[in-house]
């Protein structure tokens, strides 16, 4: 997960995918539990997974869906 960014970016290279078409939907223990929060671009926060998507795509211009879930 905390490489996932590496993944998108090829499959975004692969199908000439622009930055604005592309959804990413991640857990974040930061929102409460079962709750979703939709944002049009914005930073990754503390997710390191988000933070290797905002790396590889080179920028904050996509869209995400984060998913709350329950800290372990």
């Amino acid at each position: 997960m905390n490489l996932s960014g590496t993944a998108i970016r090829s499959f975004r290279d692969f199908y000439k995918i622009d930055g604005k078409n592309i959804i990413v939907i991640h857990d974040d223990i930061d929102i409460e539990e079962g709750k979703i929060k939709i944002r049009k671009k914005g930073g990754a926060g503390t997710h390191n997974g988000m933070k290797s998507v905002v790396q590889e795509l080179n920028g904050k211009d996509f869209c995400r869906i984060r998913m709350g879930v329950r800290k372990t």
